[in-house]
């Protein structure tokens, strides 16, 4: 479908950019609001962190004090006794108070995380609504239909200019001719070319001989681009010999590749053989390109590699994708009648046409309660002055307790130059000394 600017020119839009707009800002708003949650996890976790240390220093201290002062003469049997009494019971009561403190901070610690999951999960799910509607700033796919069950699962890898690669999971419709398992005389009639195969009693040779592909079942189907990737099969479970078929746009067209049964070259099929499979390669785009249409679900996310469900800086996403959406925004706001909104008029045939339009006040209500300085990403699309959109007051903090309540004693562990450990060194003498060092508590995920 053609797109006329709101001022009647033309543009070079073939799709809804006016509801890709909308999508967009409201994918940017759950990401950003994912940031601002997983900043604030981080942050009560450095708090949460840096108070078990100053927890566990006075501890030190507090035990060291008990120490110095419950010391008796080594003559006075009952008060030596004493002293060492008075020093183990400090003792166990800095190591019980001390694991309580760290196992407040791990429980803690496993709720941020729980809600950092939370957080990427809703980015996922807004990803999803876009994906599942809109060719996102689209730079290359691959359609890939594979043998799953009794029938054929099918996926839609895409990559784009923001660094957003995707996996789709697309929908096969009941009459679709790929909804059963599909030979491939019900696609074409006999089709035999000659390829190589290994025969011959005493010695094997390898000779051209007539092939009935037409007899194979399809196990998978790839379309990337203009290259297409056929795996036919002689059983229907998959298994045994067949032919791996590749069909380029450039010489040679059509190679085969027997496999099963010998380790054969590939084969470029002589002309006559290819327009045969020609003929077969266009049934597959056909049937390939009505599937391309029926997104179903996001199965998986990837900005620069990193899956969405370990992303850190959702906003990376959200700045890329201003960019990207920038020069449509300005050219649309350019020739729109009204300065108020972003207007454009999609031609419907027969002398008739209709405007699709958004107010610019929509857009920004979509941003309504993200912090000013997140929000402020949407800046370099000019839709109003900077730094206009409207704040979310911060969340509340979430205070760690002082005084946890007592825990059995855990069992500690030496690791880096920076983690919490006790250590206790304690003898037959009357002496006993309690020392608490940096120990690895908890470490950022």
């Amino acid at each position: 479908m053609s797109y006329l600017y709101g001022d009647a020119s033309p543009s070079p839009l073939t799709s809804d950019f006016i509801e890709l707009l909308r999508r967009s800002f409201d994918l940017g708003a759950e990401l950003l609001r994912a940031e601002a949650r997983l900043c604030d996890g981080r942050a009560r976790r450095a708090e949460g962190e840096a108070a078990l240390s100053a927890t566990l220093e006075r501890l030190a201290a507090l035990e060291h004090a008990v120490a110095q002062a419950a010391v008796a003469d080594e003559s006075d049997a009952a008060g030596s006794r004493a002293a060492s009494a008075i020093r183990a019971a400090a003792l166990g009561i800095v190591r019980d108070t001390a694991a309580a403190e760290t196992a407040g901070l791990a429980a803690e610690v496993a709720r941020l995380e729980s809600d950092a999951q939370a957080a990427r999960q809703s980015c996922a799910r807004s990803l999803e609504e876009v994906l599942l509607h809109h060719e996102l700033f689209e730079t290359g796919s691959e359609l890939r239909l594979f043998r799953e069950g009794e029938g054929y699962a099918a996926r839609l890898a895409v990559t784009t200019s923001i660094g957003l690669d995707a996996d789709l999971g697309l929908e096969i419709p009941a009459a679709h001719p790929f909804a059963h398992l599909v030979r491939v005389d019900k696609l074409v009639d006999r089709l035999e070319v000659q390829a190589p195969e290994e025969g011959g009693w005493v010695q094997k040779k390898v000779k051209l001989r007539p092939q009935r592909l037409d007899r194979e079942y399809v196990q998978e189907v790839a379309l990337a681009g203009s290259d297409l990737r056929l795996k036919l099969r002689a059983a229907e479970d998959g298994s045994g010999a067949g032919f791996d078929v590749v069909v380029r746009p450039e010489t040679p067209r059509v190679r085969v590749v027997r496999v099963g049964e010998s380790e054969l070259p590939p084969y470029e099929l002589a002309e006559a053989d290819a327009a045969k499979v020609l003929v077969l390669h266009e049934r597959l785009i056909e049937a390939l390109r009505e599937l391309k249409a029926r997104r179903r679900v996001l199965v998986e996310a990837r900005l620069d590699g990193t899956p969405v469900e370990r992303w850190t800086e959702p906003k990376l996403l959200v700045a890329r994708l201003v960019e990207a959406l920038r020069p449509i925004v300005l050219e649309i706001a350019h020739r729109s009648l009204a300065s108020s909104e972003l207007a454009l008029k999609r031609l419907l045939g027969d002398g008739r046409r209709e405007e699709i339009f958004v107010a610019k006040s929509d857009l920004r209500a979509r941003l309504a309660g993200l912090p000013p300085e997140l929000a402020a990403l949407f800046d370099p699309l000019e839709l109003w002055p900077a730094g206009s959109a409207l704040a979310m007051p911060p969340p509340p903090p979430i205070p760690f307790p002082s005084t946890p309540p007592p825990l059995p004693a855990a069992a500690s562990s030496r690791s880096a130059s920076d983690s919490k450990e006790l250590v206790i060194e304690a003898s037959s003498e009357s002496s006993a000394v309690l020392e608490v060092t940096p120990s690895s508590v908890l470490q950022e995920g």
